[in-house]
């Protein structure tokens, strides 16, 4: 027929689409379809009729239905099964024991005579049924014995279920409607959602009961122009399994394992693969060009108002959808002049004076009973006089039939039509009538289209072109920005919105767009914009959106009774810590991508000092050309995590543990000999002070109250600039109690079991202020010569969290990415048992939800199930698709072709230093004057050792590993067992010695070569005073002291890697301490890859001269991650410290 909606209504087509796609059909031709679908699916012209009773055995009703019928049916009667179709059941009506009322007998003539029109018009064969709730309607709106009888319902399945078997003993159990989810109404406070532990356990008892079912919705789709129901919002998501836009959800991968587990011929019938989610695009934004007022159109003239379906119209049916506008011209007393409308406006109306909107807009739900919205009767408003004739307009909404509810609540009329229309008590007569139906044709035809200025208002229509230079792909037009309306994608009416939400975008399907330019219009009284946006929902806010209503917060974070506020409204937090420091920058943007996707609001990072400060007086924000300049962009992070919709939890230390060296710490604080950290020792607070005075500057202005994203600052004081944020600490309470904390700021807890005597003793020691868990240890971190990986049970982290959530605390995940200690950052710690010293490994993937490399693992799967169920904002809130995972390369193997001795090595080293005594590497007098923080220091020195053979003696401990070489010939074992550390060259082994062989010459070579494996990053306050090398005591040989040393510092730094020269063809008979290198030439742009160490000993890898980190082939770690910006496409030049093999393995 060429209506807007024609090309969706081939309804044979899509039957016999489904039997091509091996589907069987459940017909449900209604007349009354429910469905939150405009008047249930009726059509309004049956309101022409004054004493028309729908849904009853009224004789034009019955005529009405008939005749529809009597078209409808043949279109699929010959698809029954019996035929060779897929129709194998038809419903009877739908929901009759709900409509009517409860004292009432409901129509079962009517229901017969339905039942006798679906048999007389070919559907013979097919099962025919009703459905309804059970467990609240029995048998009301069934014909027992001759209609089977099913059952709706949400929850409550036992008990509906179990009715069921009660009124049809000897009959199979049906879930007609099994709700999926919900549907919207304009202004909820949010999208209503089912969550997926419900929905699972409730689907999972139905199956377990041997019912079939339906799921409604399956895929909710878009309630298109003005189709919606009584005040529905346009988007049918639903909740659904599938979404509006047809992407697959988390309820559709838990059906599909359900049913795989429940459905008798699992394995036997083939179930395809489903197609890969459709792409999406952000087109971006698009100013309004034109704008076309309404007293531009044609009008209808009528002598009093009457309701849209009274109109002489559509040949003879009246306006069934859309606004009509009332106009006439009255003489309004000066000053002023009361216009009042008897009985209710169906359904709302704006009143305009000579042009000018005069009702205010809806701000509050107790609006609905005020002059110009449906719940208002009687209401009044006054309009200002001038003692001449005005023009009087009243622009009526129809906002949607009703679709459901109790009989009387289908004879509805839109419109003015209940009473009259008042000006100073005098009825108003001679009404100008102007239907707005907005059908396609319509609008794509309309004409005298002006330039839009920012000025134009009132009730309009406003247009511009998009221009899409590709196949159009699905996109969301973002409405946020716009007050009430509808749009149109080329004169088709994607549906209404309306700011007061939840509602905040409209879908739009790609087939509605074309390759080219398309015209996009919307009728709105209020312009702010067009944006055309790839999203997840159409139903749900930003974070800031929710928190920021007006862009403007007054306060922030507040932690005062059971709950945390934020801008006052409730907050929990559901934060995951991500270090910016130990993730490649080109992932951040992505990694803040997958945060939000899990449901987090919230990001924490730590600062770590030593890398923001590596030299006392230099700072380091992104700028300095230090190896990891390129990581440290914190203002820039911060910044992102706000674009990214997260707010952030910033933790600046001075100290942070965290497995990082020294803590954060710089090594350059041990220069003083009498240094006390984390204390109040004066030069230790001068350092602090200065510090901070450059940190804080970066991100002060970036506070929540200022408009940034920072909502808590941990242990900070409140002359840093950061006075608007909360202060909190964090300890584990049930050990350390409230010792590390001061009065008025707020304690948190870490812990990764035992949460409920953590969280008891929190709420004991802070009993009127929120919990908080700031380090919900979702793993545990590696030491090298541990036996395995450290990682933690799934099902108890799963455990864990819900009790933690269930008890109402926030909670942040340390970590949620743990990411890589690159270069020599990895941090040790001090252990009150042996061995003493623990160093970390290069991983620092911490059995995280998201892993070392940014994939999704089980954990992360689990903790999204449990936010959803416990966040007090899902639905509200939108939550956006996580990126894809990243692709991983294996490039194969590739043997080492060049080498260069550590001689060649230390000949090319900067710097070197002499003195009598061996210095520790803190002592040395370079980076200006700040000493060696990490790598190595090599001691060499000549000496007569006698024959056979002498006894090198070194005082004290070895900070923290050293080989010995006596004329460049390696003379200390490796490492082979956990005993070994009390040796000889270990740093458990204190006053160790070592026989070296005699040549009885003048002087052999003596070198030593020592490596800082990490400075301790926790422990007692003793174990932070350490210094690495050789310091504690002397070196003695045959009980002489040694004399004369020079020391040479190997840091490794990118320069000094990547300008080594001397490189000779590596040959298999080399050995010993080394650098060695191979070229690794990409074809394509580089993929993330690891290096397979596992053929190695020890040492470090260089990839384009950054250090990826150490390798130790005791493990627990066997591999190296290297992120692909580490690379390019062409050559790479892969090099190592001390390797003793020869292949260079890389695996995905």
């Amino acid at each position: 027929m060429g209506e807007d909606m024609s090309p969706f209504l081939d309804l044979r087509s899509f039957v016999q689409m489904a039997q091509e796609e091996d589907l069987f059909v459940n017909l449900r031709p209604g007349p009354y379809i429910c469905a939150e679908w405009e008047f249930g699916g009726l059509p309004s012209w049956l309101q022409r009729d004054p004493t028309m009773h729908v849904r009853t055995y009224y004789d034009n009703y019955r005529s009405a239905v008939a005749a529809y019928f009597g078209a409808l049916l043949p279109q699929v009667a010959d698809l029954e099964f019996t035929e060779g179709g897929p129709i194998i059941a038809v419903q009877v009506e739908n929901e009759y024991g709900h409509f009517g009322y409860d004292d009432e007998p409901r129509d079962r003539l009517y229901l017969s005579f339905l039942r006798d029109l679906l048999l007389d018009g070919g559907l013979d064969s097919a099962l025919l049924y009703t459905s309804d709730s059970t467990v609240d309607r029995l048998d009301w709106g069934t014909l027992p014995g001759l209609l089977f009888q099913t059952t709706n319902f949400q929850a409550a399945a036992e008990e509906n279920l179990s009715l069921l078997r009660t009124l049809q003993p000897n009959r199979p159990l049906m879930v007609s409607e099994f709700w999926s989810g919900w549907f919207d109404k304009w202004m909820n406070s949010g999208h209503s959602v089912w969550n997926e532990e419900d929905f699972t356990s409730t689907l999972d008892y139905v199956l377990s009961q041997k019912a079939s079912l339906n799921f409604y919705m399956f895929i909710g789709g878009t309630n298109f122009g003005f189709m919606t129901g009584d005040f529905l919002v346009t988007s049918y998501d639903y909740g659904a399994p599938l979404s509006e836009a047809g992407d697959y959800t988390t309820k559709y991968t838990i059906l599909t394992n359900l049913i795989a587990q429940y459905s008798p011929l699992s394995g036997i019938v083939d179930n395809p693969a489903g197609p890969e989610q459709r792409a999406k695009a952000e087109y971006g934004n698009f100013p309004i060009a034109e704008s076309l007022h309404f007293a531009s159109l044609e009008s209808f003239v009528n002598d009093e108002p009457l309701n849209m379906e009274a109109l002489d119209m559509n040949n003879g049916n009246g306006q069934s959808y859309g606004y009509l506008l009332y106009s006439t011209n009255v003489k309004l007393q000066a000053p002023q002049s009361e216009l009042l409308i008897r009985g209710h406006v169906r359904d709302m109306a704006q009143v305009l004076l000579n042009g000018e909107l005069q009702n205010k807009p809806y701000e509050e739900i107790n609006d609905t009973s005020a002059f110009g919205f449906w719940d208002g009767r009687d209401k009044s408003i006054v309009l200002p006089g001038t003692g001449n004739v005005d023009r009087v307009e009243i622009l009526v909404e129809n906002l949607g039939r009703v679709n459901f509810g109790a009989a009387h609540q289908f004879y509805q009329k839109k419109g003015l039509w209940e009473g009259d229309v008042l000006v100073d008590r005098e009825r108003v007569l001679g009404w100008t009538m102007t239907p707005l139906e907005l059908k396609k044709s319509f609008v794509n035809g309309l004409t005298g289209w002006e330039p839009f200025t920012a000025s134009a208002n009132g009730p309009a229509m406003y247009r511009t072109t998009v221009t899409l230079s590709a196949p159009p792909l699905d996109t969301f037009l973002d409405m946020r920005q716009w007050n009430k309306g509808v749009v149109f994608v080329n004169g088709f009416n994607v549906g209404r919105y309306w700011s007061v939400g939840p509602q905040r975008t409209l879908y739009v399907p790609a087939p509605l767009l074309v390759q080219g330019d398309n015209q996009v219009s919307e009728d709105n009284i209020c312009y702010l914009g067009i944006n055309l946006q790839q999203v997840q929902s159409c139903l749900s806010v930003t974070l800031y959106e929710y928190y920021v209503p007006d862009g403007v917060p007054s306060t922030g974070l507040v932690a005062e009774g059971e709950t945390f506020t934020l801008n006052g409204k409730n907050l929990t937090i559901f934060s995951g810590s991500f270090h910016y420091f130990r993730v490649h920058p080109d992932y951040w943007r992505e990694t803040f991508k997958k945060m939000r996707a899990a449901g987090l609001n919230t990001v924490q990072t730590y600062v770590p000092w030593n890398l923001h400060e590596p030299r006392q007086g230099e700072y380091d924000f992104g700028e300095l050309g230090e190896d990891m300049s390129p990581f440290l962009d914190l203002r820039s992070f911060v910044q992102m995590a706000q674009e990214e919709d997260l707010f952030v939890l910033f933790r600046p230390g001075p100290y942070i543990c965290s497995e990082w060296e020294f803590g954060g710490m710089p090594s350059w604080l041990q220069r003083d000999p009498t240094m006390h950290v984390r204390t109040y020792y004066d030069n230790y607070r001068s350092a602090v002070a200065a510090y901070f005075g450059a940190l804080l500057p970066q991100v002060a202005d970036l506070e929540f109250t200022e408009g940034g994203p920072i909502i808590a600052v941990q242990n900070l004081t409140l002359s840093s600039g950061l006075d608007n944020s909360l202060l909190y600490t964090s300890d584990s309470p049930a050990s350390k109690l409230d010792w590390g904390t001061l009065p008025g700021v707020l304690q948190t807890a870490n812990f990764q079991r035992d949460a409920e005597s953590n969280l008891s003793m929190l709420k004991l020691l802070q009993p009127n202020r929120p919990m908080m868990v700031t380090e919900f240890w979702s793993g545990w971190f590696d030491h090298w010569l541990a036996d395995v990986h450290t990682d933690w049970d799934v099902d108890e982290f799963a455990t864990t969290l819900d009790y933690i959530l269930s008890h109402g605390s926030s909670v942040n995940f340390y970590m949620f990415i743990g990411g890589t200690n690159f270069g020599f950052m990895a941090g040790a710690n001090a252990v009150p048992t042996w061995p003493t010293y623990a160093p970390i490994v290069t991983s620092y993937d911490y059995g995280a939800p998201l892993s070392e490399a940014g994939d999704y693992t089980e954990k992360y799967s689990r903790l999204v199930e449990l936010i959803a169920l416990y966040n007090p904002l899902n639905g509200i809130v939108d939550n956006p698709v996580g990126p894809a995972q990243r692709q991983k390369a294996a490039y194969g193997d590739f043997p080492v072709t060049e080498i260069l001795d550590i001689y060649s090595l230390i000949s090319q080293a900067p710097v070197k230093f002499v003195n009598d005594e061996p210095l520790n590497m803190e002592a040395l007098d370079m980076n200006n004057g700040n000493g060696q923080s990490y790598g190595y220091l090599l001691y060499s020195t000549n000496v007569k050792l006698q024959v056979p053979q002498s006894e090198l003696l070194i005082r004290g401990h070895v900070r923290d590993m050293a080989q010995v070489f006596v004329d460049l010939v390696v003379q200390t074992k490796p490492y082979q067992h956990l005993n070994d550390v009390n040796d000889f060259g270990f740093w458990n082994g204190r006053d160790k010695n070592i026989s070296l062989p005699g040549t009885g010459n003048p002087a052999d070579r003596l070198d030593i070569l020592v490596e800082n494996l990490g400075r301790v990053n926790y422990g007692a306050a003793h174990n932070f005073y350490q210094k690495k090398g050789l310091w504690e005591g002397d070196v003695l040989v045959d009980r002489e002291r040694v004399l004369g040393w020079t020391m040479t510092p190997l840091e490794f730094k990118k320069s000094f890697v990547n300008g080594l020269t001397g490189w000779e063809p590596f040959t298999t008979s080399a050995n010993g301490p080394a650098m060695y290198r191979t070229t690794v030439t990409l074809s394509s742009p580089p993929l993330d890859t690891f290096l397979d160490m596992r053929q190695w000993n020890k040492g470090v890898v260089f990839v384009n001269g950054f250090n990826v980190g150490r390798y130790w082939s005791v493990g627990p770690q066997r591999t190296l991650y290297v992120p692909a910006p580490l690379l390019v496409q062409g050559d790479n030049q892969v090099g190592s410290a001390r390797m003793l093999k020869i292949m260079v393995k890389f695996l995905d």
